[in-house]
């Protein structure tokens, strides 16, 4: 017994660490799922909701964002923010050729299933009040 617990505690640490040394991998394997999205549009106070859709592939992690009716598709880069302090979670991506971007907090609910929340604004600089997203992994 003593030696199967001391394995577990030998295990966890090594998953830990690995984390620890590459947690953009770790993010790239947490993600991926469907979520449920609700937000307000940039610059409005429209509210709008649907789904959002991250999905592993060759390049990386792909969105696809479906709210209210329309679907579009977009990148997503896990990168460093505030110095390099934080990890987000940006997503690109065109509605009426209109350049977007979403820079989404990472969190976790009570399940460890992914949350995100975000500011949505325009990329070319005029969005004067942005957005905000929040996602909810869809079960």
């Amino acid at each position: 017994m003593k030696t199967v617990f001391l394995f577990i505690v030998f295990l966890t640490a090594q998953l830990f660490a690995q984390n620890q040394a590459n947690p953009e991998k770790f993010l790239y394997d947490f993600l991926p799922g469907i979520y449920e999205a609700i937000g307000r549009i940039p610059d409005c106070d429209s509210l709008y909701s649907g789904t959002v859709s991250f999905k592993n592939t060759e390049k990386g992690l792909e969105v696809i964002r479906q709210i209210q009716g329309r679907e579009v598709k977009g990148t997503v880069h896990i990168e460093k923010a505030a110095a390099g302090d934080a990890t987000v979670l940006r997503v690109r991506y065109k509605k009426n050729s209109q350049a977007f971007e979403i820079t989404y907090l990472i969190q976790s609910d009570l399940d460890n299933y992914g949350r995100l929340s975000g500011y949505v604004y325009r990329t070319d600089g005029t969005t004067k009040q942005p957005g905000l997203e929040v996602l909810f992994h869809k079960r």
